[in-house]
């Protein structure tokens, strides 16, 4: 499927429909499970972008299939990692960039909203485990850091490195399918 256009949750979740019937058809050998799953975190992405980036109007995304696996992308020109954690009390002037926000945005139940009711933070906390179970690459950007998370093995690593600033977010899972 193309690239795509999230403004709002009703869009994000029409577009995981959409994107998980195109897996299915062009992944016929691959089991409902995993499908299912990324069909799950395409959507939380995008109602990510709609409820943190404080411009939807900007976000994208795209979950496809590749030779031997899929990628799930999104990305948006908001206010990135670091801004929305600390719209939260809880995070508020606590965390001093935009590094150590990624890395904390990768903990279950973190959230850049004081609605818990709402927004529970388990997008990118299942988004992690979906990239670890299938042994995929994860790249998340924010402002001026990017982060790597790749598994290999059951072996996980995690690098953060300084990057040009960029406004917004990106956030990248390319993971197999077959060993």
């Amino acid at each position: 499927m193309p690239l795509r256009r999230i403004t709002d949750e009703r869009i994000a979740r029409t577009l995981a429909d959409e994107s998980a019937e195109c897996l299915r058809q062009q992944l016929p050998h691959v089991a409902t499970s995993p499908l299912r799953m990324a069909r799950f975190v395409f959507e939380e992405l995008g109602v990510n972008i709609v409820q943190h980036s404080d411009a939807p109007d900007t976000g994208f995304g795209v979950l496809q299939s590749f030779a031997q696996g899929l990628e799930i992308a999104c990305a948006d020109r908001g206010v990135g990692f670091l801004a929305s954690i600390q719209k939260n009390p809880e995070f508020a002037g606590r965390i001093e960039d935009e590094a150590e926000a990624l890395q904390l945005a990768l903990g279950k139940g973190v959230t850049g909203t004081s609605e818990p009711r709402r927004n529970l933070g388990m997008g990118l906390g299942l988004l992690q485990d979906f990239s670890d179970r299938l042994g995929g690459d994860l790249w998340i950007a924010s402002g001026g850091a990017t982060l790597r998370r790749r598994t290999v093995a059951g072996a996980r690593t995690t690098t953060v490195r300084a990057t040009e600033s960029w406004r917004g977010s990106w956030i990248c899972v390319d993971a197999p399918l077959t060993r």
